[in-house]
């Protein structure tokens, strides 16, 4: 027997007993010595090598051979030469748990994660870090994973694992690339129903019948190059990922959920180095999702072939060029301004994942231009949504335009989730949801004849709050001029019928003895012969347009008497025409409302400072609360004829809070109801034990009075949306424009009594879960008990 070692010191990548092969070590890569043997027919040798091994160190077991070994070498005993490495090291110094104990295919459990040896290529790096996936998570799909061979190469394997593919070398153990598990998207299947539902709602959408919509959603995806990045997880590209979010988040949710009919109407462009429509006006329904899941199918075969370096069709939608914002936002807004009915929300999705590379030197403004144009003519109707993919840093084009949309009266956010398609679906969701809730504001009324009508909103440029002047001397051309005869001022009050003395017309009220009216004053400033409303609105709420308003003299042009705002409605429905007359009624219909509400709270503010007073143990410097008089002017316009505008004071100087109740927490005024009074009679209890003075502070005052209103009007209803200024000469809070929530147990309460912002018992409830009760909510509302009928 002849027996040859031979030692050298190579660097060992796994301690696996294979034949002729070095196989990846667990442990981090060092240097271990090994031991070539080679012998001749007798096994002895072999044996005897393991037994002095196993008696060096009992601590170390020597891997077993594989099964196939033994076997191999008992076949072949006729060869004069079988060679094989035995790979151990005896030092005592090595950790156990750097040796192996098994060579199965899967990596023994006994073994630390993180001693696996892996080692990366460039490009499985590359891939691992886009996919934002960790070194140790690859290191536990070896040893917990699921292995199977890599097709067409016998030398890697396939390691599955948690949702994530890794493909590795045997022998080395070198990270060739990282994939995650996609998501597969199946087309629906469409019945013969649902193709003659969707060709009647395609036709009715293509052929001009807008007031038929109820939405109107342009989608703008970039395909710039960049989207062919394999980053997120669920899908092959970012592309792909958006396209299977537009599928299941954008269109099936809101089909499922009820938030979308086939009347609500989608648009989408891909933003590349210029524009292309390739959904235009489509109804939503299980037609469009069907082509959405094929732009989703060609964009994951598209990539495919793009790695194998094949030839892609033109017709594939698939990355490629620069992503210029600019094109595809103006040809959205041609879109949105060509078929806009007044009637119906937009929305503006962008979705983007970097800079815009449109060329210029203020491209920046240039695409906040675009934006502030429709968010100034279409208002609260206009929603922008923007969506980015990867770092918040490459975004701050898009945070102004965003800012910029808000500034103007529109409705905007910016989201950048997560590089995953769960998190992208969310923020498509959400998207969805924020139109949502703007089409439940423009909620159709029903018509004369039974059938549902919707809102018109009467066409008004806004302009930014934030840059508006509070204080002028001289008005301009951008205010609109009424003088002497064309300018009449009224207040509201309650009056007999029989003293009622009106040159508004004749329109008696026959069901009662006194009725609230207006009655004619003179203008506020003694030198006042006319006024000047300004064309745009700074403001805009759920049911009014705010401008600013100036008394003038008789010149035409100067400013006298107080900064005023003028309040008028939004719809066209209230200041219609009907038979080609003025109908009086639905003039008067808005004005009419809000002084109704606006006296309530007079009522209501009056017996809290009441009840503020009676207790002597409150620090006298408790704020007390009142609400602005306000005013109708009749203006009389050569195109408009006549309408009226509520004119209040305004000053932005002093305290000014706002709360919300129905989506966040506004404080609530509830108002006594003359028509609906119970039978009850209130007690008063207040007792005046304690003798320590209690102070409150001013948003206490505030959330206080709301808190008593509702128990003042034996909770029936509920004042909200309390703003206003603090009058720190007088100590008074002057608070206006309230919203009131109204509803009456005990009798038919119709939600909406009080205007579109009454909420009802949904308002009231909406309030008290945010509502969180001081020291004063306890001693205003304490002493109030509802007798018993008895």
């Amino acid at each position: 027997m002849n027996i040859k070692v031979e030692e050298d010191v190579v660097l060992v990548p796994s301690p696996v007993l294979s034949r002729n092969e070095p196989v990846a070590d667990h442990g981090q890569c060092e240097q271990k010595r090994k031991q070539q043997v080679t012998f001749t027919d007798d096994l002895s040798p072999f044996q005897e090598a393991i037994t002095k091994h196993n008696a060096a160190d009992s601590s170390l077991m020597p891997p077993p051979a594989p099964p196939s070994s033994r076997s191999v070498l008992n076949d072949r005993t006729s060869q004069t030469n079988v060679s094989f490495t035995l790979d151990y090291n005896p030092a005592p110094s090595l950790e156990p748990s750097k040796q192996h104990s098994s060579i199965s295919s899967v990596t023994s459990t006994r073994v630390r994660t993180s001693a696996i040896t892996l080692f990366d290529t460039n490009h499985g790096r590359q891939r691992r870090l886009e996919r934002a996936i960790p070194r140790r998570g690859i290191q536990a799909a070896i040893k917990y994973g699921k292995q199977c061979p890599c097709p067409g190469d016998s030398n890697k394997l396939i390691y599955e694992y948690q949702g994530q593919k890794h493909v590795v070398t045997k022998e080395e153990r070198l990270l060739v690339t990282s994939m995650v598990t996609t998501v597969s998207l199946t087309e629906k299947r469409f019945s013969g129903e649902d193709y003659r539902t969707s060709t009647r709602s395609y036709g009715l959408i293509r052929h001009g019948q807008k007031n038929e919509w109820n939405s109107h959603s342009v989608l703008i995806v970039d395909r710039s190059g960049s989207m062919r990045n394999s980053d997120v997880n669920g899908c092959r590209t970012r592309l792909g990922a958006v396209w299977l979010s537009i599928a299941q988040d954008f269109i099936e949710y809101r089909l499922k959920a009820g938030m979308a009919t086939h009347m609500d109407v989608v648009t989408i462009i891909l933003m590349g180095e210029d524009a292309e429509v390739i959904i235009d006006r489509w109804p939503t329904d299980n037609y469009l999702y069907n082509r959405i899941v094929r732009f989703f199918h060609e964009s994951e075969e598209a990539d495919v072939l793009y790695r194998k370096g094949q030839h892609i069709h033109t017709s594939i939608i698939c990355p490629k060029g620069h992503g210029c914002y600019g094109p595809s936002l103006k040809r959205a807004q041609e879109i949105l301004t060509k078929y806009d009915d007044a009637s119906s929300p937009m929305q503006l999705l962008l979705l983007s994942d970097g800079r815009p590379s449109d060329e210029g030197i203020k491209v920046e403004d240039l695409l906040k231009s675009t934006i502030i144009e429709m968010a100034s003519k279409y208002g609260r109707r206009f929603d922008f949504a923007a969506i980015g993919m990867g770092n918040m840093k490459d975004y701050n084009c898009l945070k102004s335009m965003v800012a910029s949309c808000k500034d103007f009266g529109g409705r905007s956010s910016l989201q950048v989730p997560g590089m995953s398609c769960a998190d992208i679906g969310d923020a498509f969701t959400s998207a969805a949801t924020s139109m949502m809730v703007y089409q439940t504001e423009l909620a159709a009324d029903s018509g004369c004849n039974g059938r549902p009508r919707k809102k018109r909103i009467r066409s008004c440029v806004r302009e930014s709050s934030r840059l508006l002047p509070l204080l002028t001397e001289i008005v301009d051309d951008s205010f609109k001029i009424y003088m002497n005869d064309k300018v009449e001022r009224c207040r509201y009050q309650d009056t007999p019928v029989d003293n009622i003395e009106t040159t508004f017309g004749d329109n008696q009220n026959p069901k009662g003895k006194s009725r609230k009216t207006f009655m004619p004053a003179s203008l506020q400033h003694p030198e006042a012969k006319g006024v000047a409303l300004k064309y745009k609105a700074f403001g805009e709420g759920q049911e009014r347009f705010a401008h600013q308003f100036f008394e003038i003299a008789e010149d035409g042009q100067t400013v006298v008497g107080k900064s005023l705002v003028a309040k008028e409605s939004r719809f066209v429905d209230d200041i219609e025409h009907h038979g080609g007359e003025l109908d009086w009624l639905a003039r008067d219909r808005f004005v009419e409302r809000f002084c109704k509400i606006q006296h309530h709270c007079v009522i209501v503010a009056k017996a809290f400072n009441e009840k503020i007073d009676s207790i002597m143990t409150l620090d006298d410097s408790t704020p007390r609360v009142s609400f602005i008089d306000c005013h109708v002017y009749y203006l009389t316009d050569d195109k408009r004829g006549q309408f009226s505008v509520i004119v209040e004071w305004n000053n932005n100087s002093g305290w000014r809070q706002q709360y919300t109740a129905d989506t966040g927490g506004r404080a609530i005024l509830m108002l006594k109801e003359e028509d609906n009074e119970s039978d009850d009679s209130i007690i008063d209890m207040t007792e005046s034990a304690a003798n320590e003075i209690i102070s409150v502070t001013k948003n206490e005052v505030a959330q206080a009075f709301s808190h008593f209103s509702h128990f003042w009007t034996r909770k029936k209803s509920l004042i909200c949306d309390l703003q206003g200024v603090y009058n720190e000469f007088e100590n008074v809070f002057k608070f206006t424009d309230p919203v009131v929530h109204y509803h009456n147990a005990r009798k038919d309460s119709r939600q909406g009594k009080f205007g579109k912002t009454d909420l009802g018992q949904r308002g009231i409830d909406a309030f008290f879960k945010t509502h969180q009760c001081n020291k004063l909510c306890d001693l205003v509302t304490k002493g109030f008990m509802v007798a018993s009928r008895s």
